[in-house]
C-alpha cells in the first residue's frame, strides 16, 4: 500500500515507480446502499400489478410510495432482475416455413 502523506518520496513518484494510476490511490469507494433490496422487492409488487409498466411508470410509482428514487438507479435495479415490461412487438420477420419449403427444393 502506498502511504499517501509521507515527505520522503512525494506520491507522484511513488506511483511512477510502482506503475500505478494516481487516481487509483486517492480513490474511496462509496459503501453500499443498504435499502436496494428494499427498493427491487417494491419494484417487484409492482411489476407484479402492472407488468406492462417500464422503468419510468415504476419510477412514477415508487416516487408515490414515498421512495427517493433517480430514474437511473429504477433501470439499473430492473436490468439487475432482469424485469421487462411487456408489450406488443412488430412481427414482420415471422415467415410460415411450410410454405416455402417442398420436398423437391430440399431444406434450407
Amino acid at each position: 500500500m502506498i502511504e499517501c502523506y509521507s515527505n520522503v518520496v512525494d506520491t507522484k513518484r511513488k506511483c511512477e515507480l510502482l506503475d500505478v494510476v494516481r487516481s487509483t490511490i486517492y480513490y474511496k469507494s462509496k459503501p453500499t446502499q443498504n435499502n436496494d433490496v428494499v427498493v427491487l422487492n417494491e419494484i417487484r409488487d409492482i411489476y407484479q400489478e402492472w407488468p406492462f409498466y417500464g422503468y419510468r411508470r415504476i419510477h412514477v410509482e415508487l416516487r408515490k410510495r414515498g421512495f427517493e428514487v433517480n430514474h437511473k438507479r429504477v433501470k439499473r435495479l430492473l436490468d439487475f432482475a432482469g424485469i421487462k415490461a411487456i408489450y406488443p412487438t412488430k412481427k414482420t420477420t415471422i415467415r410460415d416455413l411450410q410454405l416455402w419449403w417442398t420436398p423437391n427444393r430440399g431444406q434450407f
